[in-house]
């Protein structure tokens, strides 16, 4: 399905636009990829980069923004929203964080700071117009103007085999209803207009320990690990529970989905990273699951099985209209590109 094309070394902060053109930082440079590396901006002491509505921010070691690059007229336009670290982008906004002290946190655009609050955790997550802040032990729901709505705190769930629940990973907003993610492998429901308790969701055997993954229209969380499991967002019926990793036979004696290391929803897809048992942890397959074929429909050693060098645990294969990509542990970014209909 996809063969690879091209190896580049020394890569920092590889992204790609909606054309599937690559970008990378190498060696004091921003860099192109299309059919070859084209350098663009020679540029110093850049850490990473983040694609914002067809420009790249270019953050230095503090995350704070000190460049940008427009696509479309292919220059650098000097741009600053002051003393902010740049986290990420979250619902088509920037979410960031003040270097000062006391540290704010809010939502930015290249107009400007959009909403700021002194909340002290910061982990936020934005739905429509309300900011969810999220910790360890509770979530907050405040509305545009800052104004506080509800709070659950997930100590009142209790604990389970003397686990306490605790957040791992927003999932999403749909039907009315808040996914949470906890660290003790239960997926909590909370009724989104007063943060009350709505259900809890949660299978040993099968799913919610790796991660988890909404569908763009809502209607299903997705999970991949020792199963692939969906999950009916409206009914939260679990519609499919489907064995996914191999185990070793005497006719696969080297299975390659012995574990997940990470995944991701890309487009029709769940991309994935995985390991062997006989390398543990160690990340050296990269994979391609269709969750509307319940299959997986491309898996490639990416790295030879002796050694160190594997995919790290953060990291996992990006799609890019015809082109997939992913970063090694030796910074190698390794470039594929789709297979021509036959």
């Amino acid at each position: 399905m996809y063969i690879n094309i091209k190896n580049i070394d020394n890569v920092k902060s590889p992204i790609n636009d909606i054309n599937g053109i690559l970008y990378y930082l190498k060696e004091g440079n921003l860099v192109s990829f299309n059919k070859n590396p084209e350098v663009l901006l020679p540029i110093e002491n850049a850490e990473s980069l983040i694609e914002f509505k067809g420009k790249f921010l270019i953050l230095d070691d503090l995350d704070e923004i000190f460049d940008v690059y427009d696509t479309a007229t292919k220059k650098s336009i000097f741009f600053s929203l002051g003393n902010i670290a740049i986290e990420g982008v979250d619902n088509s906004s920037l979410l960031f964080y003040t270097n000062d002290e006391p540290r704010s946190y809010g939502y930015a655009d290249l107009t400007g700071i959009q909403f700021i609050t002194n909340i002290s955790h910061g982990i936020l997550k934005r739905f429509d117009n309300n900011i969810f802040d999220l910790d360890d032990s509770f979530i907050r729901l405040y509305d545009s103007s800052n104004s506080f709505k509800w709070q659950f705190n997930f100590a009142d769930i209790g604990s389970k085999n003397n686990v306490l629940f605790e957040y791992l990973k927003f999932i999403g907003v749909a039907y009315d209803k808040v996914f949470i993610l906890t660290k003790n492998c239960h997926l909590v429901v909370l009724n989104n207009t007063d943060g009350t308790l709505f259900e809890i969701l949660y299978s040993k055997e099968t799913f919610l320990c790796e991660d988890a993954f909404m569908h763009p229209e809502g209607k299903y969380i997705y999970n991949l690990g020792s199963y692939f499991v969906k999950i009916n967002t409206e009914t939260l019926k679990v519609e499919t529970q489907k064995k996914f990793l191999e185990e070793k036979t005497a006719d696969n004696p080297s299975p390659i989905l012995y574990g997940i290391k990470n995944s991701s929803l890309q487009e029709e897809y769940i991309s994935f990273t995985s390991f062997t048992k006989e390398r543990f942890g160690f990340a050296k397959w990269v994979g391609l699951y269709d969750y509307s074929k319940e299959e997986v429909v491309w898996h490639h050693e990416l790295l030879p099985v002796e050694g160190q060098l594997s995919i790290p645990a953060f990291e996992y294969p990006k799609l890019a209209c015809d082109k997939l990509y992913v970063l090694d542990t030796e910074d190698t970014l390794h470039i594929f590109e789709k297979e021509p209909l036959i």
